[in-house]
């Protein structure tokens, strides 16, 4: 009876345990839903194949009143078409009140965009609008996260025939 309890025991942590990762590619995953690592929010990916990924943030856990920052306890859904219209990487950072998107310009923005979760605000990290590359069609990957460092490594290049422009650029993450 006891190795049956240990058993359910067991069988219930592996089920409903949080994930250990904190860098997501979304064309990589199988999983549609990604847990935000020991915090109350979620990412959903919509695979629209040849149409690209797209992504909406939840506020997934149990609220405690009727309002949480700009959460609502009936509106738990969170997408703007500038962040996640071809989604190509996520990353949460390591403080859990911020989550890094990464696009494709095909059709998306192409830019890195850092969401604040609590104010469901976001800001555009990159490109720079006087960057060289908003002139040309592009896409931003996050590659590598170092929470040691609390940094991600991005990747940014040109698409189509002339991949004339790689860079890589390490964002210090909030």
């Amino acid at each position: 009876m006891i190795k049956l309890f240990l058993f359910f025991l067991v069988l219930c942590e592996c089920a409903f345990s949080q994930p250990k990762l904190s860098l997501f590619s979304p064309s990589k995953q199988s999983e549609r839903l990604i847990l935000q690592p020991n915090g109350k929010y979620a990412v959903m990916f919509f695979n629209e194949d040849a149409l690209g990924i797209y992504c909406s943030v939840i506020y997934y856990s149990v609220m405690s009143s009727p309002k949480d920052g700009a959460w609502d306890i009936s509106n738990r859904l969170w997408q703007d078409p500038i962040w996640s219209s071809d989604v190509t990487g996520v990353a949460w950072a390591p403080s859990g009140n911020y989550l890094y998107i990464s696009t494709s310009e095909i059709y998306g923005d192409g830019g890195l965009f850092c969401l604040n979760l609590k104010d469901k605000t976001y800001e555009r990290l990159l490109p720079e609008i006087n960057d060289s590359i908003s002139t040309g069609s592009f896409e931003t990957r996050i590659e590598q996260i170092n929470e040691k460092n609390n940094t991600i490594k991005v990747i940014q290049e040109s698409l189509g025939d002339n991949n004339s422009y790689h860079k890589t650029i390490t964002i210090k993450m909030k």
